[in-house]
């Protein structure tokens, strides 16, 4: 029953990882269209960096979810498998979190009239969220870990 518990485990973090990963691919190309838009002049040089990132980006997420995936399987324990997780799970919020303040700032200095710093609560409860995670995972989950590592 735990091996089931674990196995079933192991692919749901996985399937949750993948989910993040694809949505942190996907805000931070919104954020590179934006950016390269209002910072390249030619449209040629956009084209070309937007292929290349765009190719750069997915071999980062494969090697990432190769990576996450290798270490779920690996865990030994629910601790190890949850600080593994949080380990490809928090620079994962943070990057949404600073793409996401990226884009707030950008639409805050080109939006005319009264400013609306209600775009700014994702951003932060993203950031706030992923150094959390940051603090519990170091903090809490790495005693754990080392304490229940069986070799």
């Amino acid at each position: 029953m735990r091996r089931f518990v674990r196995i079933l485990s192991t692919v749901a973090l996985g399937l949750l990882s993948l989910g993040l990963t694809l949505l942190t691919l996907m805000v931070a190309r919104d954020c590179w269209l934006l950016l390269g838009k209002l910072y390249l002049p030619s449209y040629a040089l956009f084209n070309l960096a937007d292929k290349a990132l765009v190719l750069v980006g997915g071999i980062v997420a494969l090697a990432v979810l190769v990576y996450a995936m290798e270490m779920y399987i690996a865990s030994q324990t629910f601790a190890a498998l949850v600080h593994h997780f949080l380990r490809v799970s928090v620079p994962m919020a943070w990057i949404l979190g600073a793409c996401h303040l990226i884009m707030a700032v950008i639409a805050l200095a080109l939006t005319p009239g009264t400013p609306s710093f209600s775009a700014f609560l994702l951003p932060l409860a993203e950031l706030a969220i992923g150094t959390g995670l940051h603090f519990l995972n170091n903090h809490w989950l790495k005693g754990a870990v080392l304490s229940e590592a069986r070799f």
